[in-house]
């Protein structure tokens, strides 16, 4: 599993994008945090599924 990470920007740099790879039992823990969060949920998308927060 991959995830996309979102870097706000700073006066030192622009907002950057990053892929992070998850391993299973680190997918396990986000599936648990997503879980007991509000504003995070899983959203299907042409074939792919996404962790989804809103801001």
């Amino acid at each position: 599993m991959h995830a996309t990470a979102i870097d706000d920007p700073t006066a030192e740099r622009k907002s950057e994008t990053r892929r992070i790879d998850v391993t299973d039992v680190e997918t396990a823990q986000v599936a648990a945090y997503a879980a007991t969060c509000e504003s995070v949920r899983f959203e299907r998308r042409g074939g792919w599924t996404y962790l989804v927060e809103e801001r």
